[in-house]
């Protein structure tokens, strides 16, 4: 059977999921595999992706280790995701809920409500699926949690939900993978005008890993499909590919703190700024608590601009470009699609304990953007 060498120059003091290639001969049969330290015996578990790969979950990680695939026992838990009710879709994590998928085509578009942080409460405002929790905030109820909309796409407010909004119409039912070492659903969406015609199409997955109680990690990706002719996403701050509304005792004007990486603190040093990870942190329950998400280097002008604000929104949003830096600075960040293109976007996302110096955001963000070297011998 083959060795499987994992190399990582950057040192990973977190576990971090890593694919693996699967050598072209000698694995086991099954999508649910061990894998094994040669040295020590240390055994992780590792899932199938695809028929040429399986993902781990490994750490922490620096210089060489060398391992074996071998049969992994059933009734190891890790990552289901199922649907319970119509158009609801459950994520849990080793039993936990982490989130549920509402994708309801009466909505103005999906969402994911609600997001339960590491201990065990939600992170994410209630507010407008439950109106009535004492102390939560009533403003913005286009914020829903967890979501991706964006204010101006080929004229069209797909961000608001005013009485003529763009809608986000679900296709089908999402395709879902469940098992010891990730969870995962995939969906697609048609984004339409006011009058019903269609705009562009949107493929959306969310990958969650099984990397213990005291933290939540999952990758949210999401491609924009030129279907119909050009596509034009207009410069305008009012919107974000990646959306979250924090809870509202996390608030930066209650008791909250927004960060990024380039040392900004707060709304007035990280509203607009580019950086590579945003995380807003604050008291849940009375804990602090936090979301960390990051940007992938890989995407389209990256490092994105953050649209983040004292009040609980946190968005990216690399199109606002003029609005973020005023409209003397002359740059315009309009971007036209052509017809038949598509456009993705991937971010990690980091659900912790603490602030973002406690959360070890840093850490994960070399472990997202500088994976390990893999090869067999």
């Amino acid at each position: 059977m083959s060795t499987i060498i994992v190399q990582r120059a950057v040192a990973v003091r977190q576990a971090a999921p890593v694919r693996i290639p699967l050598p072209a001969s000698g694995a086991p049969a099954g999508d649910s595999f061990a894998l094994v330290d040669v040295t020590s015996g240390e055994r992780f578990a590792a899932q199938r992706d695809g028929e040429r790969a399986v993902i781990a979950v490994l750490g922490p990680l620096s210089g060489e280790r060398r391992f074996r695939l071998d049969a992994l026992p059933s009734g190891s838990g890790g990552v289901t995701v199922q649907q319970t009710a119509p158009h609801h879709l459950e994520v849990r994590v080793g039993g936990q809920l982490l989130t549920a998928y509402e994708f309801d085509p009466a909505n103005a578009r999906p969402f994911f409500y609600p997001v339960i942080g590491p201990t065990g409460q939600p992170i994410t405002r209630s507010y407008p699926m439950k109106p009535d929790v004492p102390g939560e905030s009533k403003d913005h109820p286009h914020h829903r949690s967890m979501w991706s909309a964006y204010g101006e796409v080929n004229g069209t407010d797909n961000w608001s939900e005013g009485k003529h909004p763009g809608r986000q119409v679900p296709q089908g039912e999402p395709e879902v993978v469940s098992g010891p070492v990730f969870g995962r659903l995939t969906a697609r969406n048609q984004w339409v005008a006011p009058d019903g015609k269609p705009q562009l199409d949107d493929q959306r997955s969310l990958t969650v890993y099984n990397v213990g109680p005291e933290r939540r990690l999952f990758d949210y990706e999401i491609t924009f499909m030129a279907a119909y002719g050009d596509l034009h996403f207009g410069d305008t701050k009012e919107g974000g590919l990646l959306s979250f509304r924090v809870a509202s005792s996390m608030d930066a004007d209650r008791e909250g703190r927004i960060e990024n990486s380039a040392g900004g603190i707060g709304e007035k040093e990280c509203w607009g700024r580019p950086a590579e990870w945003c995380d807003y942190s604050g008291p849940v329950a009375g804990e602090t608590v936090g979301i960390g998400v990051m940007d992938h280097p890989g995407n389209f002008r990256s490092p994105v601009h953050w649209h983040v604000r004292d009040y609980g929104l946190m968005t990216t949003n690399c199109f606002g470009d003029s609005t973020f830096a005023g409209e003397e600075g002359g740059h315009r960040g309009d971007h036209t699609l052509k017809a038949g293109h598509a456009l993705t976007f991937r971010y990690r996302v980091l659900l912790h304990r603490g602030h973002a110096a406690e959360s070890g955001i840093a850490d994960a963000f070399a472990a997202y953007t500088h994976p390990p070297t893999v090869r067999a011998e």
